[in-house]
């Protein structure tokens, strides 16, 4: 299989979390947000503390303070699976924040972009 088809692949297989729900595609998210920007004063009392959800999340802290554990200690050889490797497992989870964040810095500009429409038209 060529790195085209495996990509392609990966594309195919979008649409779900990794917990096994379905996920909301970006576009919808988009949509969303487009929607809600057009509410008059949407954002006179949102921060960007309000907007990054992720920022402040558990979820990112504990994956940053595993990475700090791990990369103190030198590398051992792996026995058995890569898959059950403690490191592996916290490299994925650090991979899937990695979309999360580039999801919210889409959301970010498109925030902004539609603040400065918003600026303009009034």
């Amino acid at each position: 299989m060529s790195l085209s088809d495996e990509l392609l692949a990966d594309f195919e297989d979008e649409g779900m979390n990794t917990d096994g729900t379905e996920a909301k595609p970006m576009l919808d998210t988009i949509e969303e947000e487009m929607e809600t920007a057009n509410e008059p004063n949407n954002y006179a009392s949102k921060t960007v503390k309000d907007v990054a959800k992720l920022y402040s999340s558990s979820k990112l802290q504990n994956v940053m303070s595993n990475i700090s554990e791990f990369s103190k200690t030198d590398r051992r050889s792996v026995a058995g699976p890569v898959e059950l490797d403690p490191e592996y497992q916290v490299i994925v989870e650090a991979n899937q924040i990695t979309v999360e964040i580039d999801e919210e810095i889409g959301t970010f500009a498109l925030k902004i972009k539609m603040k400065q429409n918003m600026d303009v038209i009034m």
